[in-house]
């Protein structure tokens, strides 16, 4: 057996500098992202491994944030539990409902609208995604389910695939181990 773990932010920074560009079909950069997943392969293909583990650093905020659903998502389902928690659940019902009738061309139309007079320090990248996932949250019985929310892009992760069962763990089952495995 053998394991190699990597340093995903270095490497990534090292393929995004040092990879051939690449555009995706919608115009997006994949470049960075090829020769990261190039690296990792040839590091699979060596004899005898049977591991690859790779670790971001944690306080960059960037676009891994999003391409790893459970990235530093606990801490945010914490934070967003606080600040809602206190605001009876028919009030964030309803405001979550308020806030999803409106089509999202029309909330970005207003957020470009409102860009122009905006203080720097409040804009937001992708506000009105950001918006709408949020409203998503609002209505949230516990931390555990917003933290579920959080980290998948269906509401009903479950109903995905037919007869799925949704593993326990640590972030939502107190009776889970780190390792994975029940505790008795």
């Amino acid at each position: 057996m053998k394991i190699h773990l990597v340093d995903g932010t270095y490497e990534l920074f090292r393929s995004y500098y040092g990879a051939p560009r690449a555009s995706a079909p919608d115009g997006a950069e994949v470049g960075a992202a090829r020769g990261l997943l190039a690296t990792l392969l040839l590091l699979l293909r060596e004899e005898d491994v049977t591991h690859v583990g790779v670790a971001f650093d944690h306080t960059i905020e960037s676009f891994r944030n999003e391409l790893f659903g459970g990235y530093n998502r606990y801490t945010w389902a914490e934070n967003i539990w606080q600040w809602i928690a206190p605001v009876p659940l028919a009030a964030r019902t309803a405001l979550a409902a308020g806030i999803q009738r409106v089509s999202a061309a029309t909330w970005r139309r207003m957020f470009d609208f409102i860009a122009p007079v905006t203080p720097k320090r409040l804009k937001q990248q992708m506000p009105v995604t950001k918006l709408l996932k949020m409203s998503d949250l609002l209505n949230a019985e516990s931390r555990e389910a917003v933290y579920q929310r959080l980290i998948s892009h269906w509401k009903q992760p479950l109903s995905v695939v037919t007869d799925a069962v949704e593993p326990s763990v640590t972030a939502t089952d107190a009776s889970v181990t780190p390792s994975g495995s029940a505790m008795s």
